[in-house]
């Protein structure tokens, strides 16, 4: 079965979530979620961009984000699809593999594709939290809040993906490679939760300190 999200209105992606469907679910809303945080960094730097007191280098590299961002949004609204497509897909190959040994190893490489997925929207938010990084020194200061919720967004994605991984980790044969999956996960997913974490702190104390007047 072929997916159109991207085609229909959000209502009725809404509709389908909370509905009693296999598809959408949590891996399609957690790519949702870092698509979100990519169209946030593209609005912080389309306001910077066109703001007349930013200095030209903050402009220039805002420039430089906003391109990378967008491709990076479409890269992530494409695999909001994909993770139900691969999900269709994984439950045929289960009923296959039921009655026929052979698709047993099938099973396995759908396996593989389910985790590489998560592993690479996981790491798309590597971008994002260096965008939101530099954003949060250089972007319009008006629009701090929007970077928090950039960084807060692309957290969630991270926890996301983890729990997507780790129940496809469980379901694989080979210990090896499935503990050095963990392993670049663990790596990952320790890293991100720091520099999101920082971000979003980094925009409360910048409130905290204007609301005391420092």
């Amino acid at each position: 079965m072929e997916y159109h999200y991207l085609d229909e209105s959000l209502a009725s992606y809404f509709q389908r979530l909370a509905g009693k469907f296999p598809c959408p679910g949590g891996g399609s809303a957690g790519a949702l979620s870092a698509t979100l945080a990519a169209c946030l960094i593209e609005m912080v730097c389309n306001f910077t961009v066109d703001g007349k007191r930013i200095d030209e280098a903050a402009r220039e590299r805002c420039s430089e984000i906003l391109i990378q961002a967008g491709k990076l949004r479409a890269n992530l609204s494409a695999m909001i699809e994909k993770d139900s497509t691969l999900y269709d897909k994984f439950r045929e190959i289960s009923r296959l593999a039921k009655k026929d040994p052979a698709q047993a190893e099938v099973l396995q490489e759908v396996i593989k594709e389910n985790i590489s997925l998560h592993l690479d929207i996981m790491k798309a938010c590597q971008s994002i939290a260096e965008w939101n990084e530099i954003l949060l020194e250089i972007g319009n200061p008006h629009l701090a809040s929007d970077v928090g919720v950039s960084a807060a967004l692309a957290l969630g994605t991270v926890y996301s993906c983890r729990i997507n991984i780790i129940v496809n980790l469980h379901q694989m044969r080979d210990a090896q490679i499935a503990t050095e999956i963990q392993k670049e996960m663990e790596e990952t997913c320790s890293s991100l939760t720091r520099r999101l974490q920082e971000v979003t702190g980094g925009v409360e104390r910048k409130f905290m300190e204007a609301r005391n007047g420092g």
